[in-house]
């Protein structure tokens, strides 16, 4: 059996006045976070072409943050709303962090408040340090859910690195929360697999983030096999 194919979206970066010399930006926990769960990763990037391509060769979608607080340049969100449509016509299995959470919720109804002053103010856990590699806050997590199962208890520490949030109701169920109100975590019945989560799992600090993303590589695992039965009968 051959390892799932995970895609991974990423940012791009431009020096003002070399735009022939536009970067992909990723930071490679995301791929060493989703390699370690057992899936195979691959950068996808931006190109509204080889969107249906890729698609048909990937068993999962895995949307990645941004740097905290950055607006993300209007192709990369345009891109990746095309790309969240499609998936879920396919049923893919989604996962979204960080910004990713963000706009899969968008995606599904919600909204994206930008700067919230509450996340801003210096005593919000939510912002603590330039990088998420400690843990910041505890979050509730809804029984029966996803996010519930994969965690050791009711409540679990998150680490945390972010300015903005998603706000308002949509096609998703709001499976974890801060202690603030702020919204960790989100699911859908689009896919059979669509979680996302406000923190960064891809760091691995806790057994509920390896769990996550095993659960996810798991249902891109069973994606994969499903399609190839379909090919075969």
């Amino acid at each position: 059996m051959r390892a799932p194919v995970i895609l991974l979206t990423c940012d791009t970066r431009e020096d003002v006045g070399q735009q022939t010399e536009t970067l992909l930006h990723l930071r490679a926990n995301y791929a060493a976070a989703i390699h370690a769960a057992g899936g195979l990763p691959l950068i996808l990037p931006p190109e509204p072409e080889a969107l249906p391509d890729a698609l048909a060769l990937c068993h999962g979608v895995l949307l990645t943050g941004s740097d905290a607080g950055a607006i993300v340049p209007t192709r990369r969100a345009a891109f990746e709303q095309a790309l969240i449509e499609q998936a879920i016509r396919r049923r893919l299995p989604i996962l979204g962090i960080c910004h990713g959470m963000q706009m899969l919720g968008q995606a599904l109804g919600g909204a994206i408040e930008r700067d919230d002053p509450a996340l801003l103010s210096p005593s919000s856990p939510h912002l603590p340090r330039a990088v998420p590699d400690v843990l910041a806050h505890d979050i509730g997590l809804a029984p029966g859910s996803i996010l519930g199962a994969v965690a050791d208890g009711p409540r679990t520490m998150v680490n945390s690195l972010h300015r903005h949030r998603l706000v308002g109701t949509g096609r998703y169920v709001v499976t974890a929360k801060a202690s603030d109100g702020v919204i960790e975590g989100i699911e859908s019945d689009t896919t059979p697999f669509c979680v996302g989560v406000q923190w960064h799992p891809e760091y691995r600090l806790t057994r509920t983030d390896s769990r996550l993303l095993c659960a996810f590589v798991a249902a891109a695992t069973h994606h994969q096999d499903t399609t190839q039965q379909k090919d075969l009968s």
